[in-house]
């Protein structure tokens, strides 16, 4: 693997040429990574590249991830131990997942030969996020001391790494219904683990574990279980996309809006902003991936089905229920559409008995009555003053719309290699599946 060697200042600074004019989330982590290697900071964007590293690898490019990853290393300052642990870490997690198992006790090594020199107080923060990556992927535990007291799901952690190892063995040894199985038991155990972000990744990895192996069924059986036992929230149906599972990403948003709907039916908790922002989310998707049709049909159900919804007793959750739907209702069925529901927000929002509350209530539907829907938002956007603040407000508007021409135009306008950092980081999570940490 590549060692860090060279300083940030002394490295070639590449400049893209061409923007995607796509909502392609693999070629916009392209672009964030491009970013990763022009900023002013590059240890603080080679710790920010790990992430987006291994999402690069979950959308099925783990050959093009360990490139990247190989030249951020070489573009490291040699004293920057934090970033190049992090990133070897990175590095190490996809080769597992790729079965380079060689590959990744490369990493591990190398990572393991920096400990020394890393700051006292850094140190013992990298011991556990290697102790942890050893429990997670079945790995051996060298010593007792290389982490602090166990954690409360260190058990679980054994149990889900002993799993998944056994399924790379299996995989590498061609016994697919070992390989099956041991994914199988692995999922069960996966809630167990009391670390989001890990689990999400965890999550995608037993996805990617079934798609090698074929079993697309597989695929949307685990979807279903997570959505049934409420683990929804850890899984961004955008993610699913990325991975090229278009169809049961379709299937999973659907099912999800009617499932949501149910609860509503059902239930009288009055904190709806909450379903329903996860409904319009799913709507969202759908408009982004180009299933308007299916979004329209169902968002007229969801107004359909409005007022039988036991939750809806006035006050800022109301008003917030509202106008997430109208802004959805004004990209769908046009402005003038979306009023009624705004007329709604406006006067759930007035009932409001806490005056902050009161105020962002009423205030987030009265701006949304002067400029409903995103082609509006993106009108009132285009008159800021500031240049750098209308780009920052712009770029995921346009992203979320799009309208890759003129996001396009806009990112063309940076000189500033900090502010194209920002702004395509700041783009990602407008793309279905780019916002799933």
């Amino acid at each position: 693997m590549a060692k860090s060697k060279n300083g940030s200042s002394n490295c070639p600074k590449p400049t893209r040429k061409k923007w995607p004019r796509g909502g392609s989330l693999k070629l916009w982590l392209e672009c964030y990574l491009d970013s990763c290697e022009r900023v002013s900071n590059l240890s603080k964007s080679a710790i920010q590249a790990s992430v987006r590293l291994r999402q690069l690898a979950e959308c099925g490019h783990e050959a093009q991830a360990l490139k990247r990853l190989e030249r951020l290393i070489t573009l490291l300052d040699p004293t920057d131990v934090d970033s190049f642990i992090r990133l070897s870490l990175a590095g190490a997690e996809i080769s597992l997942e790729s079965l380079k198992l060689k590959r990744a006790d490369k990493y591990i090594a190398a990572l393991k030969a920096r400990f020394a020199n890393a700051r006292p107080s850094k140190r013992k923060l990298l011991e556990n996020f290697l102790h942890r990556f050893r429990l997670i992927n079945g790995l051996a535990v060298e010593t007792e001391d290389e982490a602090d007291d166990e954690w409360e799901d260190e058990a679980a952690s054994r149990s889900i790494g002993k799993q998944r190892h056994q399924f790379r063995l299996a995989i590498l040894d061609g016994d697919e219904a070992s390989a099956l199985a041991s994914v199988r038991r692995a999922t069960k155990l996966i809630p167990d683990v009391d670390e989001f972000i890990l689990e999400r990744g965890l999550i995608l990895s037993a996805i990617k574990a079934f798609q090698r192996l074929g079993r697309d069924e597989e695929i949307t059986k685990y979807v279903t279980w997570i959505d049934r036992n409420g683990y929804t929230s850890d899984l961004d149906t955008g993610s699913l996309a990325a991975m090229g599972l278009v169809n049961i990403a379709n299937a999973r948003a659907e099912k999800l809006i009617l499932r949501i709907l149910k609860q509503l039916r059902d239930s009288d908790d009055p904190n709806t902003h909450f379903p329903v922002d996860a409904i319009c989310s799913q709507l969202w998707f759908l408009i982004q991936t180009g299933e308007s049709a299916t979004a329209a049909r169902l968002l007229k159900r969801v107004i359909r089905e409005l007022p039988k919804w036991r939750g809806l007793q006035g006050g800022f959750s109301t008003s917030g229920s509202m106008t997430l739907l109208a802004e959805v209702v004004a990209e769908l069925d046009g402005p003038n559409a979306a009023q009624a529901l705004l007329g709604l927000a406006v006067e759930a929002g007035s009932k409001e008995a806490h005056r902050g509350f009161r105020k962002s209530a009423v205030k987030a539907a009265k701006e949304m009555i002067v400029a409903p829907g995103i082609a509006a938002s993106i009108e009132k956007a285009s008159s800021i003053g500031s240049a750098r603040k209308r780009r920052e407000t712009l770029v995921p508007l346009y992203a979320k719309s799009g309208n890759w021409e003129q996001l396009s135009t806009l990112l063309d306008q940076c000189s500033d290699a900090d502010e194209s950092h920002r702004l395509i980081h700041s783009l990602l999570y407008s793309l279905p599946g780019g916002a799933r940490l």
